[in-house]
C-alpha cells in the first residue's frame, strides 16, 4: 500500500473512531500576540483565563454531575501554574460560576505526563490540531479528510446550543 493509500485509509478509520465515540469537546483557542496587543499590561495569562473558560463550560456541560479534568503536562513550572489557576477557581470563582459550585462540580483536577499514554488524553491531541488550524484558517489532512478537513470530523463532537451553535459555547476563540 502506497503513503497515500495508508494515509487515506488512517484518516477515514480515525474520523469513524471519532465519530463513534460519545465525548463532548469544550475548547479554547487564544491568540496570544493579539490578545497582548488588544489588552496591553492588563492582559490577563492566556493559560489561565483559557483555563477559566474550558471550566466553565465544562461544568455547563456536566451540570450538578460534575466531572473530572485531566490535563497533560507540558513541564514542571507550567503544571504548578496550572495546578495553582485551578485552586485559584475554586476559591475565588469565575465571572459566571461561585467558587463552591467549581469546587463541588469538578471532583478531581490532575496534571498528568504525556507518558504513559492515556486515551482521553491521546484524544484531546487529535482533536487540538484542527481546532487550531481552523481558528488560522487551516485545513487538517484536506487531501483525506471527508469534506477536505478532519476539523469537519471534530465540529460535530463540540459542545453546542439547541441550534448546532458552537461558537462560544464549545469553541472559545479570542481575542474576539
Amino acid at each position: 500500500m502506497s503513503d497515500q493509500g495508508f494515509r487515506q485509509m488512517f484518516i477515514s478509520e480515525l474520523e469513524s473512531l471519532i465519530d463513534r465515540l460519545n465525548f463532548k469537546i469544550v475548547a479554547c483557542v487564544i491568540t496570544k500576540q493579539e490578545h497582548l496587543k488588544k489588552y496591553g499590561l492588563s492582559a490577563l495569562d492566556p493559560y489561565m483565563l483559557s483555563l477559566s473558560l474550558v471550566v466553565e463550560r465544562f461544568i455547563f456541560e456536566c451540570g450538578a454531575a460534575g466531572g473530572s479534568i485531566i490535563v497533560e503536562g507540558r513541564s514542571p513550572t507550567l503544571d504548578n501554574t496550572l495546578n495553582l489557576a485551578f485552586l485559584d477557581l475554586k476559591i475565588r470563582g469565575t465571572q459566571y460560576l461561585a467558587a463552591t459550585k467549581i469546587a463541588k462540580r469538578i471532583h478531581n483536577f490532575t496534571v498528568r505526563a504525556k507518558k504513559p499514554a492515556i486515551p482521553g488524553l491521546e484524544i484531546a491531541d487529535v482533536v487540538a490540531t484542527p481546532i487550531g488550524r481552523h481558528v488560522h484558517g487551516k485545513a487538517t489532512y484536506p487531501t483525506h479528510a471527508t469534506g477536505g478537513d478532519f476539523f469537519e470530523t471534530i465540529k460535530r463532537k463540540l459542545r453546542c446550543d439547541w441550534k448546532g451553535n458552537f461558537e462560544g459555547i464549545g469553541l472559545v476563540v479570542l481575542p474576539k
